[in-house]
């Protein structure tokens, strides 16, 4: 069976939105695993194109500062120019009174 990402995404809820120079990026999480002490997220963004992140993360979460990390990380990947549909990226371990 063939699905259409940016079809099943459309009428998904969007979890963040960045804005990056024109262009707005719809930002949906559609999967989270935890592998030994790593959390990987998988992250759809829909804007001037479909792709999806798989990014790997430590398992510590701070609150205000682990998820703009993400953020920014995915905004980087984003303005970077690179144009394959997926990409990876490794943040490094959050640790705990980083801001």
């Amino acid at each position: 069976m063939r699905w259409d990402l940016a079809e099943q995404l459309s009428a998904s809820e969007t979890h963040a939105s960045l804005s990056l120079g024109s262009e707005v990026w719809r930002l949906c999480i559609i999967g989270v695993a935890r592998v030994g002490s790593s959390v990987f997220v998988h992250v759809a963004a829909i804007g001037g194109r479909v792709c999806t992140l798989t990014i790997r993360m430590g398992d510590v979460v701070v609150p205000g500062v682990t998820g703009q990390r993400l953020l920014d990380a995915v905004g980087h990947w984003l303005q970077s120019g690179d144009t394959r549909n997926h990409g990876y990226l490794e943040l490094g371990d959050v640790v705990q009174g980083e801001s």
